[in-house]
């Protein structure tokens, strides 16, 4: 069950446990494209890797409101060796859409930072009315290459209902 508390004026909001997820889901308010229960956790859900990457080509100078080249690749059954220092970018295999006032806060698991992968240099929250696969910033800021896989758990989402 969602809650608010108001602490001093201000309210916030609880994130979904579990139940208030696959409740959610059940009402279609919130959609995992594919959804795996097992994949559902006590306050969240993991999101894995897609097989579609998209590899930065070099420029001579970027200025950020320009759209870079990328390569596009696709995750083969031997993985993908990201070196380290190297930046691509990378999808969640699963698609996600909230309506109703839903939102959803990603959070790089802990086994991808723990082997110094970063997955979230910026976008990680995905507002109402999103309907999508979710864009995954990848940096490998380790002293050593890591494997990348298709499939692999790499994000989890937090969900949570805005105000209206």
């Amino acid at each position: 069950m969602l809650k608010w508390l108001n602490l001093k004026g201000i309210r916030t909001y609880m994130i979904l446990s579990g139940d208030s997820i696959k409740n959610a889901i059940k009402k279609g308010d919130l959609v995992i494209t594919p959804f795996d229960a097992k994949n559902l956790k006590g306050a969240s859900y993991t999101f894995t890797l897609s097989s579609k990457l998209l590899i930065p080509k070099d420029a001579p100078l970027l200025k950020v409101d320009d759209t870079q080249d990328h390569e596009e690749i696709g995750i083969g059954f031997e993985g993908f060796v990201l070196n380290p220092g190297e930046f691509i970018l990378g999808y969640t295999a699963e698609h996600l859409s909230l309506k109703n006032n839903f939102a959803c806060l990603l959070s790089t698991r802990g086994s991808c930072t723990q082997v110094g992968l970063s997955v979230l240099l910026g976008s990680d929250f995905a507002e109402p009315d999103t309907n999508n696969p979710q864009m995954l910033e990848i940096y490998n800021v380790s002293k050593s290459p890591i494997k990348l896989e298709k499939g692999m758990k790499i994000v989890k989402g937090i969900f949570f209902q805005v105000e209206k």
